[in-house]
């Protein structure tokens, strides 16, 4: 499921992508769309802040909800709305797959899903995508229980 590429190749790429869709690549948009792309924790916007802030110590959280919601207009990313408090990213173009919030330890999780073709009553219906969110307690959490 990892779509995500060699980071010494991925800013031309992200780059590119970026350009393709009419964003201008300023190093505040690159350093965002890259966190999101390189890290695998469906981050909201504090988080990307307080990853970024030693690169850019000028960066605000207004800039940064910029950034994600035009990504998001243009689908390089996609909001995972599973936190009841926070919206979280991920990236648009990957595999389609669901999302296990941990109740206790609040991480998220992917987990792939079965072809659409698999799912009898979406045969005659024409769908434009789909998210699955589940919630429960985590294989670490119980194990740590």
């Amino acid at each position: 499921m990892d779509i995500h590429c060699n980071k010494d190749n991925i800013i031309p790429l992200l780059v590119d992508k970026l350009i393709d869709k009419g964003i201008k690549p300023t190093p505040q948009r690159l350093a965002v769309y890259e966190y999101v792309w390189q890290h695998h924790n469906h981050p909201d916007a504090a988080t990307i802040r307080d990853a970024l802030i030693d690169r850019f110590p000028t960066l605000s959280l207004t800039t940064i909800y910029s950034t994600l919601k035009s990504l998001t207009e243009v689908d390089l990313l996609r909001e995972v709305n599973i936190d009841p408090v926070n919206i979280r990213y991920d990236i648009a173009e990957c595999c389609e797959h669901g999302h296990f919030r941990c109740a206790k330890c609040g991480r998220i999780i992917d987990f792939p899903l079965p072809p659409r073709a698999d799912i009898p009553l979406l045969h005659s219906m024409k769908v434009t995508g789909y998210d699955i969110y589940v919630s429960g307690v985590c294989d670490q959490c119980l194990a740590s229980d």
